[in-house]
């Protein structure tokens, strides 16, 4: 992924809203099916929150929580089941090139099921 307005950005206090932006906007190239535990699909559209960022020389450093959610049929042909998952990821982006690599930091399905106290057994 190439995220070159986030690289056009830094330095200004745009920044984090741009990073925000174009991750939302290409969020079809951040490794979210790689998360999923069901086989199923993304729907469209994901929300990010730029947590904080660094640099060096080099390269520019962003932790991100990425909240989306995952589709998966279900025993019914008809209905669909949709799981919500949190992301965190490490974000290195080139500053001569706007690059950028993801290293996934932490990731759950925030989900809530069904308690076992609600069932008659």
């Amino acid at each position: 992924m190439q995220l070159s307005k986030s690289l056009e950005a830094y330095g200004t206090e745009d920044f984090k809203d741009t990073l925000r932006e174009e991750l939302e906007e290409h969020s079809d190239l951040i490794p979210l099916e790689d998360l999923m535990e069901n086989g199923g699909w993304l729907p469209e559209g994901v929300e990010v929150a730029v947590d904080k960022f660094s640099h060096d020389d080099e390269t520019i450093t962003a932790d991100i929580t990425v909240y989306f959610d995952e589709d998966h049929p279900s025993s019914c042909a008809d209905i669909t089941r949709t799981d919500h998952y949190r992301a965190e990821f490490e974000v290195s982006i080139d500053r001569a090139t706007g690059d950028a690599d993801f290293d996934v930091k932490e990731s759950e399905n925030t989900t809530q099921g069904p308690d076992e106290d609600d069932y008659d057994l």
